[in-house]
């Protein structure tokens, strides 16, 4: 614990570092560093969408889930400049935070300028090449996509930073995440500053009020992403907790069996759907449920209601694979993976060994089942110290 608080406060000293440098990095590497194109007009428009966009992140929910202003921030580099955009971001993001109160504290806001300031930077040197290459763009839209390009990837890149030195997790594993998660929005980010840059010469302000709603629907639209996850995420909990009231004395085990599982297929490389899967198939194992029941005085199986729900079918052939049910003989190896997984995972939590973690060892490669079991030893290792 203490060296975890350690690993934090040197995180904030460097991201408080990096702020601080944001701004004297920017001056010497400007092509024009306090000229702003003249256009003081533009940047305070820019200045209070921008600004208007953060608050949404105050008022409606999932705030902070994505940050809603790239866009507005990557034309504001190629129309304004670098320092400008610094403090556009620095007096929107702080209105922001005042404005929220007490629901954040300071480390978020020194978090959000850190890997904004450093995507800032990276920018500049951009700029910076570009202005003394030799060679001619096609047009302004592939300058504002190589700057968001940059821009994007930097912040992605020290936005993990801080979970992967305080965590000890994977960088390219939170990576991979983030990108699993979000990549669609981003690429979709970087399209509307170029939309936005090509416009804003002819419509000045109204570019504005058009970039505004569009940015404002995607964010709204990955926020609806995120409540039919948590619907999800709801439906399973709500199930479990009726089953720890029939049994008080498996509280809590359940929940244990999935974080191993899921950490377990996050050390195996797999992030997304595919760690959500091996949650719910965890969960499930954990408490016998299952997507079919075999009749009495049958020897088929028939379908249990859990069967219907949607987003438990890819589950369907993990269970199936653990419990030696008929119908699940042909499967990916993926699946095979992550019932061994699951399997190893309620093994641990029970104490003793499943006869299904041996046969389907037997059925996955050697090279499959080294990775696996190299994965499941990290996973134990890790919530050791959770």
């Amino acid at each position: 614990m203490r060296s975890a608080k350690l690993r934090t406060a040197v995180v904030r000293v460097a991201q408080v570092a990096v702020i601080f440098l944001a701004l004297p990095v920017t001056t010497v590497l400007s092509v024009e560093p306090w000229a702003l194109h003249q256009d003081w007009q533009g940047v305070l428009q820019f200045l209070l969408v921008i600004t208007v966009l953060n608050l949404f992140d105050v008022y409606l929910p999932h705030g902070g889930s994505v940050d809603v202003d790239t866009p507005l921030v990557i034309a504001s580099l190629y129309l304004f400049g670098p320092m400008a955009t610094l403090a556009i971001v620095v007096l929107s993001r702080c209105v922001a935070s005042a404005v929220r109160s007490g629901r954040a504290g300071l480390g978020e806001l020194i978090h959000v300028l850190a890997k904004r300031a450093a995507a800032i930077i990276a920018a500049t040197v951009m700029i910076r090449m570009l202005s003394s290459s030799p060679l001619s763009l096609p047009g302004p839209y592939v300058e504002v996509a190589g700057l968001g390009a940059v821009f994007v990837t930097v912040q992605l890149l020290v936005g993990q930073l801080e979970h992967v030195i305080v965590r000890g997790d994977s960088l390219l594993r939170a990576l991979r995440s983030n990108i699993a998660l979000q990549g669609l929005i981003l690429v979709a980010g970087v399209s509307v500053a170029v939309l936005t840059v090509l416009i804003y010469d002819q419509m000045g302000a109204w570019a504005l009020v058009v970039t505004l709603f569009l940015v404002a629907a995607m964010r709204q639209s990955f926020a609806l992403l995120l409540d039919v996850r948590r619907s999800y995420q709801t439906t399973i909990e709500t199930l479990i907790s009726a089953m720890e009231i029939q049994s008080p004395e498996q509280r809590g085990q359940g929940e244990r069996t999935a974080r191993l599982a899921r950490i377990a297929a996050g050390e195996y490389g797999w992030v997304g759907k595919r760690v959500e899967q091996m949650s719910y198939a965890a969960l499930l194992l954990h408490y016998g449920l299952s997507f079919h029941r075999r009749e009495p005085g049958s020897e088929s199986l028939a379908a249990t209601p859990l069967s219907e729900v949607e987003f438990l079918e890819p589950v369907q052939p993990i269970l199936g694979l653990v419990r030696d049910e008929s119908g699940f003989e042909e499967h990916s190896a993926g699946d095979l993976v992550s019932a061994y997984l699951v399997s190893r995972a309620f093994a641990h939590e029970q104490g003793y060994e499943l006869s299904a973690t041996l046969r389907i060892g037997n059925m996955m490669s050697h090279g499959e089942r080294k990775r696996a079991d190299a994965a499941f030893t990290r996973a134990i290792a890790k919530v050791a110290v959770l």
